[in-house]
């Protein structure tokens, strides 16, 4: 599996449009409406791997709930943006994925990207270790994003506004998280430390 947008997009529109005919139906609380949208993003965020395809195994929903309960409806689009990315980045910190696939070698193709080179040894994993994660949002891109879609005030179709989030969180996600893969390269007269640091997707 992959993250998907499209997934997203309907995770989102579960909890949020009423006509969408999977509607959970509105929450008789904040918490409650939290807990919606903290399981509509954990529904996507799950179909998440690492560079070698590995899946996800650990993750912190119960940070991703907890950031956001200080919300009220005296709330500002402000402190909504800014709980928002402090879940996303609770959700993903220590995350770790099941070290079940190695990384494709240097040569021939597949091969790692330029952008995600195999660093140590003679680049080849032979046993991948850990599979964590490394960096969660360091520009804020969440934050920087999202603030001016909750900040406009339309009577837009809220189809393409859901849209318009899903995309936000899923850009988020798949350009922000990175995960640090540590292991061994057997192939050198004695085994040695191989990392790989990548995107999730």
């Amino acid at each position: 599996m992959t993250l998907s947008k499209s997934k997203l997009e309907s995770e989102f529109s579960k909890v949020i449009d009423e006509n969408d005919p999977n509607f959970v139906g509105w929450p008789s609380t904040i918490l409650a409406g939290i807990n919606n949208f903290a399981t509509a993003y954990e529904n996507y965020a799950k179909d998440a791997v690492d560079y070698s395809e590995d899946a996800l195994l650990t993750y912190n929903k119960a940070g991703f709930i907890g950031a956001l309960t200080g919300l009220n409806i005296n709330s500002t689009y402000v402190d909504a943006a800014t709980a928002m990315e402090n879940a996303f980045k609770a959700f993903w910190t220590k995350a770790t994925f099941a070290v079940l696939k190695l990384i494709p070698p240097p040569l021939p193709p597949p091969a790692p990207p330029p952008e995600c080179p195999n660093v140590g040894g003679l680049l080849l994993f032979s046993k991948e270790n850990t599979s964590i994660i490394f960096a969660t949002d360091v520009g804020n891109i969440l934050y920087t994003t999202l603030l001016p879609e909750l900040q406009k005030v339309e009577a837009s179709d809220m189809t393409n506004k859901i849209a318009r989030l899903a995309d936000i969180w899923h850009t988020a996600t798949t350009t922000t998280i990175i995960c640090l893969i540590s292991g061994l390269d057997t192939t050198a007269p004695s085994p040695l430390p191989i990392t790989n640091l990548c995107h999730i997707h």
